[in-house]
């Protein structure tokens, strides 16, 4: 795959960039499970350290207020953040 600069010209500088083997990732997985059960155990904390902060602690987003049925408000609450986070992205180059 070529890469073209600005000018619409071949960019021989990243070509390399391009073609060059990217290094593998792996998750440790004992090291995923061990934080993991750190995070469960401090959600289950009751003491006051846990920091904790509302959705629309400010009051610009849809929470849903005016529907009764918990599993539905989560649902719509949840369309709402995946449509924001599209138009969001959809602007990026």
């Amino acid at each position: 795959r070529r890469v073209q600069n600005k000018s619409g010209h071949d960019d021989d500088d990243n070509n390399d960039i391009v073609t060059s083997p990217v290094p593998l990732v792996s998750i440790n997985q004992s090291k995923l499970k061990s934080l993991a059960k750190r995070l469960g155990e401090h959600s289950n904390n009751t003491s006051d350290s846990a920091v904790t902060v509302e959705w629309d602690e400010e009051g610009w987003h849809y929470c849903g207020k005016k529907i009764d049925d918990e599993t539905e408000r989560k649902e719509r609450v949840a369309l709402y953040i995946l449509a924001l986070d599209a138009i969001n992205f959809c602007f990026w180059p």
